[in-house]
């Protein structure tokens, strides 16, 4: 729990410095579910507590569907899994807390007792829990050839954690072993964790490097360290990627032929050249060109 709080506070930063990325949301909720699934099935049920015996079973059980259906919902989402009639998670969470109404709560109600309540309403949620482990374990074994290496980790904790969930009302039908069943659960949480934040460096390095290959972190960097292009008539201070355009617009290369060469597009080279001609004072290619040719004594300087 100690872990699942501090990644918590994380994933908090996170969702605030990145507000509309629904992902990292989704698995802020995730994490809250755990430590909620956690705190409950911990401390609950105890005879010692003033709150009564069903009070106790109906707080930790809902947080058990509640967990369970989520973390069918976060597989769908983060694993692409196709629904179906029987198989989405509206269906898993209407049948688990029908389940629950009727096995425990009902049940409890006419005949005042806890533990034939419990095994009561237990068995219909075991094969609801086979039912959707099977299908999303297919799911996953015939779409693995199609997963790209860096969602096969991700792939891998859902297979555990499909697994250990579907093993939750197993556990509690047979005894309810505490120790066995908040293990299973954290192992599947760990594994899930670090899939997720494994898969979140591998996206945050690919959108480093495309905003890098756009400029953005040269734009942002003008300072007094830029490069400058000097000649005899004028000092223009320009950024790190204009500097680049500009080399190779002097040796004549086409603006689609500069994008291959520095991973952009065409249209972001016609930007820096833009950006490039109005700081230098040129209306066109050419005489920007037949200004700064290296014959005419171009001095290109990159202050480090």
């Amino acid at each position: 729990m100690t872990l699942e709080i501090i990644i918590l506070f994380v994933q908090v930063a996170v969702c605030l410095s990145r507000p509309k990325d629904i992902r990292r949301f989704r698995f802020f909720i995730l994490i809250s579910l755990f430590i909620l699934f956690n705190v409950f099935n911990g401390f609950f049920p105890n005879p010692s507590y003033v709150i009564p015996i069903l009070i106790q079973d109906i707080i930790a059980y809902s947080s058990g569907i509640a967990l369970a259906t989520y973390y069918f919902y976060f597989l769908v989402n983060e694993l692409k899994i196709k629904s179906g009639k029987y198989y989405n998670t509206k269906f898993l969470f209407s049948s688990l807390v029908v389940s629950f109404i009727i096995g425990l709560v009902f049940t409890y109600l006419i005949t005042g007792e806890v533990n034939f309540s419990e095994e009561i309403f237990i068995v219909p949620p075991i094969f609801i829990a086979v039912y959707f482990c099977i299908r999303t374990l297919i799911f996953i074994f015939k779409t693995q050839e199609d997963v790209s290496s860096h969602y096969k980790l991700l792939t891998i904790s859902g297979y555990i954690g499909a697994v250990f969930m579907s093993s939750m009302p197993i556990v509690v039908y047979f005894g309810d072993i505490q120790p066995v069943k908040i293990s299973l659960i954290n192992i599947s949480f760990l594994l899930t964790a670090f899939a997720f934040y494994k898969n979140q460096l591998y996206l945050s390095r690919k959108e480093y490097k495309a905003l890098n290959n756009i400029g953005f972190y040269a734009e942002k960097a003008i300072t007094i360290e830029a490069p400058i292009i000097k000649d005899t008539h004028n000092e223009v201070q320009l950024t790190a990627k204009e500097t680049e355009v500009c080399k190779l617009i002097l040796e004549e290369l086409t603006y689609q032929e500069i994008g291959e060469k520095m991973h952009i597009t065409k249209n972001t080279v016609s930007k820096h050249a833009s950006n490039i001609f109005k700081k230098t004072n040129c209306r066109s290619k050419q005489e920007f060109i037949d200004r700064y040719a290296k014959e005419n004594g171009l001095n290109l300087i990159e202050i480090s």
